[in-house]
């Protein structure tokens, strides 16, 4: 199963999904390569070839409202969803906003991949940041993004996209490079180090979401808000775990992960 990682609004006619080819030399150093992933990847659509889906409702949901602030936490392939929701947010803002041609040519740039521009004047690839961009704003938009991968130059999926967003003003961003440095920087870490900021979007009424892989990322993410609730809410341990426990059950902390 994979996340859907495209909006409807956005590529109407298409679905969009993130995958990540499992690669690998067993320790008798012979290579394999995942089933799934692997047939994805040789796939060839210009012979033809295509793939049978099913689509089923996923355990995440968007707030009705717009300026409901969203938290999102996403490291690597985890971010597939995230994506879907970014583009459902900001497609529908800016054409609540804005139904000239000239505003929809503008994000419809915005939207397209990489490569696949709607004009030759567009500066997607000249928007490729890391976290610093966003992070220079006062305040974020009601849309925060955390990624995480191992190294800039490797694996930031969808860097253009999100760079285009922040400097539209329609998403505060942060990431966190594993091994670009001597030292291990992951999701968490970058959360506790945004912990005021969040505990004032939490105030608000924001709805965090959380996907990726089941290992340790799920439970080390909601440490981090256990740790910012009890330093800038001032909650005693009990009480901040109480507070987590019932925005889980009231939907406004949705974790989905896999192994």
């Amino acid at each position: 199963e994979f996340s859907i990682s495209s909006s409807l609004c956005a590529h109407p006619e298409q679905v969009h999904i993130t995958v990540a080819v499992i690669r690998y030399t067993t320790p008798l150093k012979r290579s394999k390569e995942g089933l799934c992933t692997g047939w994805l990847s040789r796939l060839r659509p210009e012979k033809g070839e295509s793939v049978p889906i099913w689509i089923k409702p996923g355990l995440m949901r968007l707030p009705s409202d717009m300026n409901n602030p969203i938290i999102l936490i996403g490291p690597g392939t985890g971010v597939a969803p995230f994506r879907s929701f970014l583009q459902e947010r900001i497609f529908t803002k800016r054409l609540s906003t804005a139904a000239s041609p000239a505003a929809t040519l503008e994000l419809a740039e915005a939207l397209a991949p990489p490569g696949e521009s709607t004009s030759e004047s567009s500066q997607l690839s000249s928007l490729v940041v890391a976290d610093t961009l966003s992070q220079c704003r006062p305040f974020p938009s009601s849309n925060v993004l955390f990624f995480g991968c191992r190294y800039a130059s490797k694996d930031y999926l969808y860097a253009e996209e999100w760079a285009a967003y922040v400097a539209a003003g329609n998403l505060w961003l942060s990431v966190a490079f594993s091994r670009d440095q001597e030292h291990k920087i992951y999701v968490q870490q970058k959360l506790v180090e945004s912990g005021q900021m969040l505990y004032q979007l939490i105030e608000r009424g924001a709805r965090i979401y959380v996907a990726g892989a089941a290992k340790q990322m799920p439970k080390d993410v909601r440490r981090a808000f256990l740790e910012i609730l009890e330093r800038y809410g001032r909650l005693q341990t009990e009480e901040a775990e109480r507070f987590l426990t019932d925005m889980e059950r009231s939907r406004r902390y949705v974790c989905e992960s896999w192994s």
